[in-house]
């Protein structure tokens, strides 16, 4: 009886939660559409090259060997290595471009409903006002950007939950009692998938964690725990680290460009439909309504209800046009780095959005005859949301049986002028890559610039796309047995020339089977091979020089996942004997 309680408070949830992924993620099977959004390009480069890598047996976890253009450039490496190869991974079930896309965003609808729901749980939320608040969360801008404009800082959003979930937890009492495999998990998960949201999390977790070191009796045990959380992630996560940190070492990277103009990017209080930079009507009211609440009440809100108020109330300040991010950006580079202010929303979101179902909840207690009202009202915004972003899926999915197919983003069209009919020809084609060499776009992150050469001197951009995205030398890639880049081409002179093929400091080089040494080998502003050609046949091959070091640290990331895997299933199996 008991486990058959336990699988209906969970079953039932977990299916609406479900329905409810489906129902964001089909609106592009209903409207016949690929969604080509701002980041499409160099996120699905990212998910080609480990797909390639998989079914081709040839794994490079620095070089980019089949994608952007097969430039050997390393993004991978500092850029979500663990999700790129999850990512690589299911491409390689369905090997469509469309079904891959569908798959992707219903499960970042799902994962970041599931952990929300988890999160509302572990506050005691009851279960349909729980599902209500997952399903807002779901549905706001903060995750649904990875559907609309495939930015990573939905997938973000999708794992957050899981870190607040401890942190919060740690507040409930004086015993600061938290699970260190659910936070490592967590902050493992976000620094495979995207940093910024792993640097969001960490920050938003301190305050809970230091608040409970304040209060608690047991802070040995607590400070050990926090130890044992960091250890377990270091495991989990040690071949993410490892890459990224030799490549931010060894060269000097050009960074995402620095944004003076931050108040365009920052969220606006307004009161029409929630989006990105945007808070929309429904978000607006519930969230200034819940800051406005414990503050007025502050004395009679437990220290949980403060502390999540408190902390979502500041990210929220932090994302909007309240703060003075131009003036900021312009005397801090790193404060420019950051971009896009609206980017703190997400904790922001999912903290007051706890709050204020928290305070639904005890409002009903204390007020029985208006036990109804919170659960109609959180379904009456979700509602409201759901819908919103159901609209904008359908608009961007519209453009792709347009005259337009890639107005859904910024991405470029090569060669320029294909017809439309002829671009969704190419994502149906079998071959996959031929449509990652279509749809373009001129970023140039993480390419590494000359030693001592400043980012704001040269125009990485207009070089990236005369260098390697359209360079006149037309070169024959192959991969080489042993993972390295080989290029071929025929020259009808003899002068030094600009290939399309990065090299990194621990790049390995080799010109017309003669291996140069470092001191010999020249590039670009932006790290792209000069060599000097023959008349006739000339081949250069490119590799990366990996450390013994990162292997094993792949096997032990790997190893270590597995392990844990077992471990939890081995104690959810046990909670189920017991239970039965």
């Amino acid at each position: 009886m008991r486990l058959k309680r336990y699988i209906l408070n969970l079953g039932i949830p977990i299916s609406i939660i479900l329905l409810i992924s489906i129902g964001i993620a089909s609106v592009q099977i209903t409207h016949h559409g690929l969604i080509l959004g701002d980041d499409f390009s160099f996120h699905f480069n990212r998910f080609y090259e480990t797909y390639k890598q998989i079914t081709t047996h040839h794994i490079n976890l620095f070089q980019s060997l089949f994608s952007f253009s097969q430039s050997g450039r390393i993004v991978n490496a500092v850029y979500g290595l663990g999700f790129s190869y999850f990512a690589g991974g299911l491409l390689a079930l369905v090997h469509n471009w469309f079904r891959f896309q569908v798959l992707l965003s219903f499960l970042c609808e799902f994962t970041a409903g599931i952990t929300m729901f988890a999160l509302l749980k572990k506050i005691n939320i009851k279960n349909w006002l729980a599902v209500c608040g997952a399903g807002l969360y779901m549905s706001s801008s903060v995750v649904s950007t990875w559907g609309l404009n495939q930015a990573m800082t939905g997938w973000g959003a999708a794992l957050l939950p899981l870190l607040f979930t401890e942190a919060i937890a740690v507040t409930q009492d004086r015993k600061a009692r938290f699970s260190p495999i659910v936070l490592a998990v967590g902050m493992s998960l976000l620094i495979g998938t995207h940093l910024f949201s792993t640097m969001l999390g960490f920050l938003g977790i301190i305050p809970f964690f230091l608040v409970a070191l304040i209060r608690t009796n047991t802070k040995r045990k607590l400070l050990t725990k926090i130890g044992i959380s960091i250890i377990i992630t270091m495991f989990l996560s040690i071949a993410s680290l490892l890459t990224f940190i030799d490549v931010n070492l060894s060269n000097q990277l050009i960074k995402p460009w620095k944004n003076t103009n931050m108040l365009a990017s920052a969220v606006k209080f307004t009161m029409g439909n929630n989006s990105y930079f945007e808070l929309g009507l429904v978000l607006t009211i519930l969230f200034l309504a819940q800051i406005s609440y414990v503050t007025l009440s502050w004395s009679q809100r437990t220290i949980q209800e403060r502390i999540i108020t408190s902390v979502g109330g500041i990210f929220l300040l932090l994302s909007s046009t309240l703060v003075p991010w131009n003036f900021l950006a312009t005397h801090s580079s790193i404060i420019a780095g950051i971009q896009f202010p609206a980017r703190f929303q997400v904790v922001a979101c999912i903290l007051l959005l706890a709050g204020s179902a928290l305070t639904a909840q005890n409002l009903t207690i204390r007020n029985p005859q208006f036990q109804y009202f919170p659960l109609i009202s959180f379904f009456i915004m979700f509602m409201l949301i759901f819908f919103g972003t159901v609209d904008k899926m359908a608009t961007s999915a519209n453009y792709w049986q347009s005259s337009t197919p890639t107005a859904a983003g910024n991405n470029l069209i090569s060669p320029a002028g294909i017809s439309a009919d002829r671009i969704r020809a190419i994502f149906s084609n079998s071959n996959l890559g031929i449509a990652m060499n279509t749809v373009l776009k001129w970023t140039p992150d993480y390419l590494p610039l000359k030693v001592q050469q400043s980012h704001n001197q040269i125009n990485t951009y207009d070089l990236y796309g005369r260098q390697i995205l359209n360079n006149p030398i037309k070169v024959t890639h192959q991969v080489t047995r042993d993972n390295k880049l080989m290029l071929s081409w025929v020259s009808d002179s003899s002068t030094t020339v600009t290939l399309p093929v990065v090299v990194y400091s621990h790049s390995i080089v080799q010109v017309n089977n003669k291996a140069l040494r470092p001191s010999q080998i020249s590039v670009s502003d932006i790290g792209a091979l000069m060599v000097h050609q023959l008349h006739g046949k000339n081949q250069v091959v490119i590799g990366y020089k990996e450390n013994n070091l990162f292997t094993k640290a792949f096997l032990i990331q790997l190893i270590s996942w597995v392990f844990l895997i077992i471990f939890v299933g081995i104690k959810k199996i046990n909670i189920k004997h017991r239970l039965q």
